[in-house]
């Protein structure tokens, strides 16, 4: 946009995504990660973008958080503005809270974590709880898929293909024990 400014910027873009078909794309989304920079100018052609989901299941303050970009003493309105229902929303694709997005971040923005925690501490709590069912559960969806893998191995094994190996095996052990 530098380059060539905004109207042959957009100009460009709108040729490849036209305006009435970016409400169902998360192109808001991919400007935080890619060029927050740019956000308010994308923001402005493209609002409808802000309540969709992105194919993480994402919505666009989740993309934001992750993407590192947010720290409370940059922008503290970002923080303040998380109503409790969004401070309380499990990241779907890390599944974790936005205190402990802000956390394991590279800079680790404690302002934001404290903040964070200040409007619903009871999160601490639960977030330790939602980490230990969550390993509980993966542990055990990985049982079940090994279970199923390993029952569907053994309904296509063809015995008849095992007769050799079989015969073998027989053979070996009645060697083994004339010996």
């Amino acid at each position: 946009m530098k380059k060539y400014g905004n109207a042959a910027t957009f100009g460009a873009i709108d040729q490849c995504l036209p305006l009435d078909g970016a409400e169902q794309l998360p192109i808001l989304h991919r400007v935080v990660e890619n060029a927050p920079q740019y956000l308010n100018e994308f923001a402005k052609r493209y609002p409808s973008s802000k309540f969709i989901r992105d194919n993480n299941g994402r919505v666009l303050y989740q993309a934001d958080l992750a993407s590192g970009g947010r720290t409370f003493d940059q922008d503290p309105m970002f923080f303040l503005d998380l109503n409790d229902e969004q401070v309380r929303e499990l990241d779907p694709e890390t599944g974790l809270y936005p205190f402990m997005v802000s956390a394991s971040d590279e800079t680790s923005d404690l302002s934001a974590v404290y903040r964070l925690l200040k409007r619903n501490p009871s999160l601490v709590n639960s977030g330790f709880a939602h980490n230990s069912n969550r390993k509980r559960r993966k542990s055990q969806c990985q049982r079940e898929r090994k279970r199923r893998l390993n029952t569907a191995l053994l309904a296509d094994l063809d015995l008849v293909s095992l007769e050799p190996c079989l015969a073998y095996l027989r053979n070996t052990r009645e060697r083994i024990e004339v010996v």
